[in-house]
């Protein structure tokens, strides 16, 4: 999405792109404060059924929808990080944007070949 399709946030951090590999409530807010303050984020969200928040707005008959509240402001995509290719498509995004922010147990992204060292090593800035 070019600069001009995107909508109208200005803030501290116009212009700095972030990977948001996050999950549950904290991880998504934390993309979701980043993009308040004017940061382009893209959320990866799992193959199958995406967030975990998106079955909890089921639950409430649409009177609370956590997902929406803590993800509006992102664009999104599902991958399936556990198959390689999809883990591939990740690591070649994450070599294009300035941040990337997870939350998943420790050893989970290395084990899928998304760690930090291999990132920072692929995308050094």
């Amino acid at each position: 999405m070019s600069r001009a399709q995107r909508p109208s946030i200005r803030g501290p951090l116009d212009g700095v792109r972030v990977l948001d590999v996050t999950h549950v409530l904290a991880g998504a807010w934390c993309g979701c404060l980043l993009a308040q303050m004017g940061a382009e984020v893209v959320k990866v969200e799992r193959k199958d059924g995406g967030e975990d928040l998106r079955a909890a707005q089921d639950r409430t008959g649409g009177a609370f929808r956590p997902y929406d509240a803590v993800n509006h402001g992102k664009r999104s995509l599902a991958v399936d990080l556990d198959d390689p290719r999809g883990a591939e498509v990740v690591r070649k995004l994450a070599s294009t944007f300035d941040v990337f922010v997870e939350n998943y147990r420790p050893g989970a992204m290395e084990r899928r070949g998304l760690g930090a060292e291999r990132l920072c090593a692929e995308n050094p800035a």
